[in-house]
């Protein structure tokens, strides 16, 4: 088992040098996101990189939410099942535009991570960041997202094992 695929975005914002119109351009992160554009700058000889960035809502002063599912599978989990699933998941990105970033996990199932006193390790996880709540609550109403619910998890979830937290990225 491997790791799906990862989208990432830029961050950036621009500050004033002075009370002209000269900006500077501060990179906060380099992963590049589908289809954003970044703009790289060389304050030394103006030279620029540009990468388009589509969500123009990532760059409010809102904080970014990151949300992260980890969850167990039934023991009787076929592997069509799994990799349906795993498919699934990978494909929330492109069906979902409110995804800025979004990260597929499947557990190593080492022996001492799955005989752990405090029980054994989930067998997927899920992580995805959105630029606000709004945009985490619109993914988690839509019809890929529910479906994605319906039709792939909720057959094979063990019960009482899906995990999940929402925080704010600042």
């Amino acid at each position: 088992a491997g790791v799906a695929m990862q989208y990432h975005t830029a961050h950036w914002w621009q500050s004033s040098l002075s009370k002209s119109s000269a900006r500077k351009n501060m990179i906060l992160s380099t992963t590049f996101g589908r289809g954003g554009r970044l703009l790289l700058s060389n304050n030394n000889n103006n030279k620029f990189l540009h990468h388009h960035v589509q969500r123009s809502s990532w760059f409010s002063t809102k904080a970014a939410v990151q949300h992260i599912v980890m969850f167990r599978l039934k023991a009787d989990t076929t592997m069509d099942q799994k990799q349906a699933l795993q498919d699934g998941l990978s494909a929330l990105p492109r069906q979902c535009p409110q995804i800025i970033t979004g990260q597929l996990g499947v557990d190593l199932e080492l022996p001492l991570s799955q005989a752990n006193p405090l029980g054994p390790n989930r067998h997927l996880s899920w992580s995805a960041t959105f630029a606000s709540t709004a945009d985490y609550e619109a993914y988690h109403k839509s019809e890929a997202h529910q479906a994605l619910v319906n039709d792939l998890l909720k057959p094979i979830l063990e019960p009482g094992s899906r995990a999940a937290i929402q925080y704010e990225i600042k």
